[in-house]
């Protein structure tokens, strides 16, 4: 079987998608997250601290996003938010996307 079609199936039978973005050549990631999105899988998207190319991947940060020193920070702050998602019956979402923007933009509004 094929890669493009194995990312298909294992996107669709999971329940949610964690993604660290840390180089700005990142294509693959980015387009398992737009596969996630058509799913309408909960993503949680985590950026290397200091990568300047994160402003311009608005389409995949969006629904749920942070910036972290290393990939194990990222995964435990994922892991702790989902299951506190889970345990109020929520999915869990980081940082809300006008907030991100704000960050990077500061003149950011919706």
């Amino acid at each position: 079987m094929k890669v493009a079609k194995k990312c298909w199936l294992w996107i669709r039978g999971a329940t949610h998608i964690f993604a660290w973005i840390d180089a700005p050549d990142a294509y693959g990631t980015v387009y398992e997250l737009g596969i996630a999105d058509a799913f309408e899988k909960v993503r949680f998207v985590a950026f290397r601290e200091g990568l300047e190319a994160a402003a311009d991947m608005w389409l995949p940060a969006w629904g749920g996003v942070g910036f972290y020193p290393t990939v194990d920070a990222a995964w435990q702050d994922y892991r702790k938010i989902a299951i506190l998602a889970k345990k109020r019956g929520r999915r869990p979402v980081h940082v809300p996307p006008e907030r991100y923007w704000a960050d990077i933009w500061p003149d950011w509004s919706l």
